[in-house]
């Protein structure tokens, strides 16, 4: 897999739970061998991790979060989104599993943002060629 980028230019944050690494690398892997800038999280030493995630979210052009059970849950995640909508950078919601939202609060601030459902393309490279192909994400392209 390609290392986190660290460059100038725009980039993605991509945000999830470590419950779903597996998945979260085979998307990050699938985009990024289409010259996607991402930036993710490959294991930050625990006390530079608030400076390390804050940075990067503050300078990233699209903040993606992978939706599940997990992320929901997670505290660390939760964070990550609201520090996001609080500096008013755009968000992508992908669902990566099919679940309904119980935290609604987080139901609310994932209402201004898009959202795409992994389970609704009728194959996963076409889950890919969808999220490639919004602007948003675009624009994250070397």
């Amino acid at each position: 897999m390609k290392e986190p980028y660290n460059g100038g230019n725009s980039y993605i944050f991509m945000s999830y739970s470590s419950k779903d690494r597996e998945i979260a690398e085979r998307i990050v892997d699938s985009l990024s061998r289409r010259d996607f800038n991402l930036w993710y999280d490959e294991g930050i030493k625990a006390f530079e991790y608030y400076e390390e995630i804050a940075t990067k979210i503050r300078n990233c052009s699209l903040f993606v979060c992978l939706m599940s059970h997990n992320f929901e849950q997670s505290h660390h995640c939760n964070s990550e989104l609201t520090f996001a909508v609080k500096h008013e950078i755009p968000v992508l919601a992908v669902f990566i599993e099919d679940f309904e939202l119980s935290n609604l609060g987080m139901e609310m601030v994932l209402s201004t943002g898009g959202r795409i459902y992994m389970n609704r393309s009728s194959s996963y490279d076409e889950f890919i060629d969808l999220i490639s192909s919004l602007h948003l994400v675009e624009i994250c392209k070397d």
